[in-house]
């Protein structure tokens, strides 16, 4: 499958909402994280694009960038647990024209009536989750007949993440790449295992790829001018999201599934 052309240029005005809220440091790390986080982003706008004016619901939405992407096609409400994340996205009301709504609220406990939203997105969340199943019940509940889920979940079999455990363990020069937070907060789950956790969850899948190839993308980390690289990242995601080298090894799994 062929995504929709989602490149997009170096510094414009999504971009700058991106970096005044989450203030990437000023590191190779930053860098690649600047560069990741925006292409997820795009990727699932892609799949959305041929959607417009759905309701959408962006759980674990932090500050609030996926929704600022898709807020002017869309009716979209951003919701998180975290106080923080919330105040994050309102203290940028005054810079940016923020057209969507933000609820501080948990998860497992959504709190709309239900066959609510068209789309329902968790990006980055599930592997937070201590009771995954439970949410996506209420993901279920509050979905609207043939309305769509999409999810992504970072794929411990990916040599990013999978061989960044490793390496983190191994050698403590390279603990930086991953924080002490991010190893005991993180539940590890593959391809198979993320399919299986929305499947049991009586949604059915329709698509699964996979975010960022290691080692192709990687060599961000410690490069200087990324522009070409990063045509290289959007071309091979473009191209070969749902090849079985980005399923199985991506850094990220990426799952669309409808409720029938």
């Amino acid at each position: 499958m062929q995504l929709g052309n989602y490149f997009f240029p170096p510094e414009d005005q999504y971009q700058n909402y991106l970096d005044s809220v989450y203030r990437y440091p000023k590191t190779a790390v930053g860098r690649f994280t600047r560069y990741t986080h925006r292409l997820r982003i795009e990727t699932i706008a892609s799949l959305l694009k041929d959607m417009p004016g759905m309701k959408i619901l962006d759980i674990g939405c932090g500050g609030g960038g996926l929704c600022y992407r898709l807020q002017e096609s869309n009716q979209v409400t951003g919701l998180d647990y975290s106080k923080a994340a919330i105040k994050m996205v309102r203290d940028n009301r005054q810079n940016f024209k923020i057209k969507f709504k933000t609820i501080l609220a948990s998860a497992e406990k959504l709190p709309f009536q239900k066959e609510s939203f068209d789309v329902i997105i968790g990006s980055e969340i599930i592997e937070h989750l201590s009771r995954p199943s439970l949410v996506l019940a209420e993901v279920k509940r509050v979905l609207k007949k043939k309305g769509c889920f999409i999810c992504t979940i970072p794929n411990s079999a990916s040599l990013c993440f999978g061989g960044l455990y490793i390496i983190s363990r191994i050698f403590k020069s390279a603990s930086k790449l991953l924080s002490k937070e991010t190893l005991e907060t993180h539940l590890r789950y593959n391809m198979v295992t993320s399919c299986d956790l929305v499947k049991g969850s009586g949604l059915i899948i329709e698509k699964v790829g996979g975010l960022y190839l290691v080692p192709f993308h990687i060599i961000l980390l410690w490069g200087q001018k990324t522009g070409g690289l990063e045509m290289t990242g959007h071309f091979l995601n473009q191209h070969f999201f749902d090849s079985f080298l980005f399923k199985r090894y991506g850094a990220f799994t990426l799952i669309m599934a409808k409720k029938h």
